[in-house]
């Protein structure tokens, strides 16, 4: 989906609402601006908004078969299982994962 729009002139700043972004996407910021000659610039900023913590199973929503892709990683060690980004599975990633679930993504 490719989505548009304008801002008023003399626009300085733009806070982009929260949960208003689509989680594991990469999208990209196009800034145009023009000066007094009548330049046009354009910048292209390119962005990751990353996964919800405890969408172990990465389909976009922290649900039962999270826990289970979470049972497993612990069980074999798996780096998926990380839900806290701590560098190691281990129990603290359980309460991170419970924490994930109870908020949702």
């Amino acid at each position: 989906m490719f989505e548009a729009f304008d801002l008023p002139a003399g626009t300085t700043s733009f806070v982009v609402p929260a949960n208003s972004l689509p989680i594991a996407s990469q999208l990209r910021w196009s800034v145009t601006t023009e000066n007094w000659r009548g330049y046009a610039y354009a910048d292209f900023i390119a962005f990751d908004t990353g996964t919800c913590p405890g969408d172990v199973n990465n389909d976009g929503t922290v649900n039962s078969a999270d826990f289970f892709a979470w049972v497993n990683a612990f069980n074999n060690g798996d780096p998926s299982g990380d839900v806290n980004g701590d560098g190691n599975v281990d129990s603290a990633d359980f309460f991170a994962w419970v924490n994930a679930f109870n908020n949702g993504c």
